[in-house]
């Protein structure tokens, strides 16, 4: 299943980038990674209700069913086309398919700078704090009283990230990459700052304080899906050229994913050697 999700990933974000507008990559990246964390969510809301042979019969099959049978009716894009000297009228045929107005066959930049400010780019996103609310929330979120089980605190981060998905898309269109990034990272910094403030706390403030660990988590949350997550990916496909835009995405989510499973393998010994508030404090730097 992670083959296949792995092979399918970058070719999926590139194809994205090369047939809609360019004004609106920002949007339709928004809503590929919506997509992931609605797809999540969905999930484990269902999971506690079913056997899981149902559920991964269910998961597994049914969305690859759907994908496979739309990929029968789904042409090249104009710009993959283009690049790899197919003709005009080939490249018209897929834009009236996408209803699109205009093709770019402008000269394209070289690969191996965009290529590593991107993977650069992904091991500092992988880094930024984020990551690690997902993958630890139990840990993270055990201050915080909420009336919900650790399985459902489990379900938080998913579903405040498909809430603010969208919305941070939109946001990037009407403002731009770079504002976005900088007040992001601003954000995060400021969110990971908070959290890692608590768990310096003395034990006996901790007790009344934990709602200082959710709001700093919430803020934290929210910069690294509706505002990092969305440029980080929007940069993958806008920064490559036509001819190696798929193979760099796949490149570059390599690295993402070495990076988080470097991030996996690392926490213990970080929360054993600074705790978790020194972690927060190197998430907080990276950002």
């Amino acid at each position: 299943m992670f083959v296949a999700l792995g092979l399918s990933e970058g070719c999926v974000r590139g194809y994205v980038s090369e047939i809609v507008p360019p004004k609106r990559r920002a949007l339709f990246s928004a809503l590929l990674n919506f997509m992931v964390y609605l797809g999540q969510v969905l999930v484990l809301a269902v999971a506690p209700l079913l056997h899981w042979q149902v559920l991964f019969i269910v998961v597994g099959v049914v969305p690859a069913a759907l994908c496979l049978s739309g990929l029968l009716f789904l042409p090249n894009s104009a710009k993959w086309l283009l690049s790899r000297g197919h003709s005009e009228e080939e490249a018209m045929r897929s834009i009236q398919f996408f209803r699109g107005t205009q093709v770019d066959a402008a000269a394209e930049p070289g690969t191996w700078r965009p290529l590593l400010l991107a993977s650069i780019q992904m091991v500092l996103f992988a880094w930024c704090g984020g990551a690690t609310l997902v993958l630890f929330t139990a840990f993270v979120m055990t201050p915080v009283r909420l009336p919900l089980s650790e399985y459902q605190r489990a379900t938080l981060p998913a579903a405040l990230a498909a809430l603010v998905c969208v919305p941070g898309g939109i946001i990037i269109e009407r403002y731009g990459r770079l504002p976005v990034l900088r007040l992001g990272g601003v954000l995060s910094a400021i969110g990971c700052a908070t959290v890692a403030a608590y768990f310096f706390l003395a034990a006996e403030s901790q007790e009344r304080l934990g709602w200082i660990v959710l709001a700093g988590a919430g803020l934290t949350q929210v910069a690294f899906v509706g505002m990092l997550a969305n440029v980080a990916f929007n940069y993958v496909t806008e920064l490559l050229p036509n001819k190696t835009r798929t193979l760099g995405a796949n490149i570059v989510l390599v690295v993402l994913n070495l990076s988080g499973f470097v991030l996996l393998k690392m926490y213990p010994l970080i929360r054993d050697g600074i705790g978790l508030g020194g972690g927060f404090v190197i998430h907080s730097l990276v950002t």
